[in-house]
């Protein structure tokens, strides 16, 4: 009964790690980032889907538009 905690931890650090390598190219800096700074193995599943959705929201926030604006203001 002892091993099915060490057996969640190992599925969860799997699940994460797969999470990690199937999200889409849009996803890649942020991906990129949680794998090299974050322990995969203190991280929930939860966690990673919520830093995906929070990079998500930010790119949305950053469209093409704000982009064009910003190269207008800066010539």
């Amino acid at each position: 009964m002892g091993d099915s905690g060490l057996d969640n931890t190992v599925d969860d650090i799997q699940v994460v790690k797969k999470l990690l390598r199937s999200t889409s190219a849009k996803f890649l800096q942020i991906t990129s980032t949680i794998e090299e700074f974050s322990d995969l193995k203190t991280k929930s599943v939860d966690e990673i889907i919520g830093s995906l959705k929070a990079h998500e929201e930010r790119l949305q926030g950053f469209g093409e538009k704000d982009e064009t604006v910003l190269l207008k203001e800066m010539k």
